[in-house]
């Protein structure tokens, strides 16, 4: 239960991402907060912003990258409604 950016606790718990997946990564990062919603509802990944950071960022597979990452969004936006019920 730490608060980022403090260390982990232990190496249990850090994460060590293969490097094939640092862009995809940070592509994530840069746009998972850009959303669309219904109302305060989160329906998904901003595609536009999405598409610019990839475009930005020049990532070396792009169509690859944006299926990745809209993946990875909706794996952690489902687990966050199953946790509120």
């Amino acid at each position: 239960m730490r608060k980022p950016p403090e260390s982990p606790p232990c190496d249990k718990c850090r994460v060590d991402l293969m490097a094939e997946n640092r862009e995809t990564a940070d592509i994530y990062m840069l746009s998972k907060r850009q959303v669309v919603t219904v109302g305060e509802q989160v329906i998904d990944i901003n595609h536009i912003a999405l598409w610019g950071n990839i475009e930005r960022l020049k990532v070396a597979d792009p169509v690859g990258c944006f299926f990745l990452v809209n993946r990875v969004f909706h794996h952690f936006l489902n687990k966050e409604r199953e946790a509120r019920g």
